[in-house]
């Protein structure tokens, strides 16, 4: 399934590939070259449009989500935390996603997903409420209660 390193995550208290998919990759496997090497998924920081579109389809693909059910976040070292309930533009360099450092949804079968370097994934299901969130987790942002943001919104 995978053609680089990047790992599943177990859920606690619950069987082997139950719950949502939760994953982290390396940075190996990619096309983007120079400081970006390998691959780099991030639209943000100065990397080839094309090379990071196609390191992004090789992600997609190694984990099986599908592009029009991922939904990202324009990252912004905030508290900002956003409801999204569609996906699409993960590939398309012109698309807009919300400027927000988490994502909420409980549309089943969206994705969401947050880029990280030197901040931390943090990733939280709530089976009651069916509600999923991905929240990147950078100092600014861990200071000032990003992951409470996070969980506000979860509780909507």
């Amino acid at each position: 399934m995978n053609e680089w390193p990047f790992a599943r995550h177990k859920w606690p208290g619950i069987g082997d590939n139950e719950g949502p998919l939760a994953f982290t990759s390396t940075r190996e496997g990619g096309v983007s070259q120079g400081c970006y090497a390998s691959l780099n998924v991030g639209r943000h920081v100065g990397d080839e449009e094309d090379a990071v579109t196609e390191n992004r389809a090789r992600l997609l693909a190694a984990t099986g989500v599908d592009a029009a059910r991922l939904a990202l976040c324009s990252q912004t070292h905030s508290t900002a935390v956003a409801p999204v309930a569609v996906g699409g533009g993960a590939l398309d360099p012109s698309s807009r996603a919300p400027a927000a450092d988490g994502l909420v949804t409980n549309t089943s079968g969206l994705a969401v997903g947050v880029m990280t370097a030197d901040c931390a994934p943090v990733l939280v299901w709530a089976e009651e409420h069916r509600a999923v969130a991905a929240i990147h987790a950078g100092r600014v942002g861990v200071y000032d209660g990003i992951v409470a943001s996070g969980m506000k919104v979860m509780s909507r």
